[in-house]
């Protein structure tokens, strides 16, 4: 309702409907702006991986040559080094910048789900259902993003101990252990801290969800 404006008449018709589609609108843009630059961050992991596996498939050929430069394979295992410990800080930063926002799009899809899904039950309006499959899509969009980021260090992981790193010198093979070490234990996008942000999470928020709805619909009859 907008003050002053009567909707039962025709002009307060069209100029409610048109400030509730100015008020959609905007609010698909934030929520659409805000789930791309998310994905924009996070996806950029997808992209170093590659150029990281690039690298490391650079050393491999440099060890299966005849005449091995162990001057070009040193630079080469100190760049791979490099380039990890920078992929480490960077999903360290963004756990510690964006676990908050996280949790609080978590929190809101928890609430918009479980609404929309009471509101659907009590006036089986069909806005309801379209809002829920919203909620939940968004639920597990950001659910994935964390499952990507966890497919990426696995495959760093793997890449590392694909190489043939036994054929390097003592010390490289030190230095490329440490790094592998690291890759098994890599960071991972984090609910607040919580828990993680995965696909696990997401089962677990719709058991919770669905168990709130049937014991509030148990409770209502």
């Amino acid at each position: 309702m907008i003050p002053g404006c009567d909707p039962e008449t025709l002009t307060g018709f069209l100029i409610t409907n048109a400030f509730h589609c100015l008020v959609v609108y905007v609010a698909l843009n934030g929520l659409i702006a805000a789930d791309v630059i998310c994905m924009l961050i996070i996806l950029h992991i997808v992209g170093v991986t590659d150029v990281f596996k690039n690298q490391l498939k650079s050393l491999d050929d440099l060890i299966d040559r005849e005449d091995k430069d162990e001057e070009k394979i040193h630079v080469n295992v100190l760049g791979i080094c490099l380039m990890h410990e920078e992929i480490i800080e960077y999903e360290e930063e963004l756990d510690k910048s964006y676990k908050t926002v996280v949790l609080f799009q978590i929190i809101t899809s928890i609430l918009e789900i479980s609404t929309s899904l009471f509101i659907l039950y009590m006036t089986g309006h069909i806005t309801a259902l379209f809002l829920a499959i919203s909620a939940v899509w968004q639920l597990l969009e950001f659910c994935l993003l964390g499952v990507t980021l966890t497919i990426k260090n696995e495959e760093i992981a793997r890449a590392l101990y694909d190489i043939k790193w036994y054929e390097l010198s003592s010390k490289h093979q030190r230095m490329l252990g440490f790094v592998l070490h690291n890759a098994q234990n890599a960071v991972q996008i984090t609910v607040g801290g919580l828990a993680l942000l995965n696909l696990e999470t997401f089962v677990e928020v719709m058991k919770r969800i669905y168990s709130y709805c049937a014991m509030l619909i148990q409770f209502l009859k």
